[in-house]
């Protein structure tokens, strides 16, 4: 099965087209983006790589956001510099056959990577952009994903720990895929200490499927019909035939992950807004997060001498920080500009007076403390 193809999406059972709505009704009632809800079929892609545990899906569909934000994946166009010389190096690719259970193949190959010429945001870009592509296939979604890290030929400048910390993490917990397998090829004897660390940032799972392997033993776990002629297959790799169905599939159908846009819409990483760069993209902090949409305005606090009344926002529900951050992407500089000066003409909501005597009570206060007997 070609991993390219064009697949009509599976058939759900009952069971899960009910969890599908539910994930769809709670993502949607949280984010309530102006760039549209979320699609059925992008719902269905993180309710696989959770097996349809919506509870799951939802943290996950967290990370996800997180991870896009934090790292600049969101907009992006694929033929805009840099990112279309990082796509043509062919560092990253997805191979045209699957393995044995029908997961998709995805090959990083490291001499290929140089850090001083490739930043971290858009080595990220070229990998996530493939991935999008590859996982609009639903045999994708179901069987997931083998990475290759392809150590062949490298030496130990063309290694980047940071870059290689952010794969594993964006893979094992903030995308929406089944990471199945990770095969390092041919790792050189000074990999082993910084492998012994990375192997800390993967859970203990899948920490048992991750295997340095040479290139005769890597056709034990992949048929050699399905590897390409470097790593001792014997497919014949296309890779820029892969990249044109990249470019036609974003094209035709558009991204339906409601973060990425495909615009040449790149933020510069100075401009950027990003969330906090201490999020632990392996905790249950996103399983947490569900339970505070309930209570989105916390309540005032008794010391603060405000009510909630002179709250300065209006009467919807405060944004959460990626809420914010779409509204100011949408808005734009001259929207916001625009809703600051609709903001100064509106009257204000009291008066002179009323200031003065909410400020009396703290003032009588002051001075009846400050009352001293000889």
């Amino acid at each position: 099965e070609c991993t390219c193809g064009t697949v009509m999406a599976a058939a759900l059972t009952p069971e899960q087209e009910n969890a599908t709505r539910e994930f769809l009704e709670k993502v949607n009632a949280k984010y309530r983006r102006k760039i549209g809800p979320v699609a059925w079929s992008m719902a269905v892609r993180f309710l696989y790589a959770r097996k349809f545990d919506v509870v799951r899906a939802l943290a996950l569909f967290d990370q996800h956001e997180m991870t896009r934000q934090r790292e600049g994946l969101c907009r992006f166009d694929p033929l805009n510099e840099p990112l279309q010389s990082e796509l043509l190096t062919g560092k990253f690719t997805i191979l045209p056959k699957r393995d044995s259970t029908d997961a998709a193949i995805a090959v990083f190959t490291a001499h290929k990577h140089t850090p001083a010429n490739s930043t971290h945001q858009t080595t990220l870009q070229g990998v996530v952009y493939q991935l999008d592509c590859a996982l609009q296939n639903p045999i994708t979604q179901k069987a997931g994903i083998v990475f290759i890290y392809d150590m062949s030929n490298s030496k130990y400048s063309n290694f980047d720990y940071d870059l290689s910390q952010k794969i594993l993490t964006l893979l094992k917990g903030g995308y929406p895929a089944k990471l199945k397998k990770v095969l390092i090829v041919t790792a050189p004897l000074w990999f082993k200490a910084p492998f012994k660390i990375l192997r800390l940032f993967v859970r203990e799972k899948l920490r048992e499927r991750v295997y340095t392997v040479s290139v005769a033993q890597l056709s034990s776990h992949i048929p050699r019909e399905s590897l390409p002629t470097q790593l001792g297959g014997s497919l014949i790799l296309d890779h820029n035939g892969w990249l044109s169905h990249c470019l036609l599939s974003m094209t035709t159908t558009g991204p339906e992950s409601p973060l990425p846009h495909y615009d040449g819409k790149t933020p510069s990483p100075q401009k950027r807004i990003g969330t906090p760069n201490d999020i632990d993209i392996g905790s249950n902090n996103a399983v947490d997060s569900w339970a505070e949409e309930a209570n989105l305005n916390p309540p005032s606090s008794a010391s603060s001498g405000f009510s909630d009344d002179d709250s300065l926002h209006g009467d919807g529900a405060a944004l959460t920080m990626v809420q914010l951050v779409d509204y100011v992407r949408d808005r734009g500089r001259s929207g916001l500009m625009q809703e600051y000066a609709e903001i100064r003409l509106r009257p204000p909501d009291g008066t002179f007076k009323r200031g003065q005597v909410q400020e009396q009570p703290a003032q009588e206060q002051v001075h009846r403390r400050a009352v001293l007997r000889p």
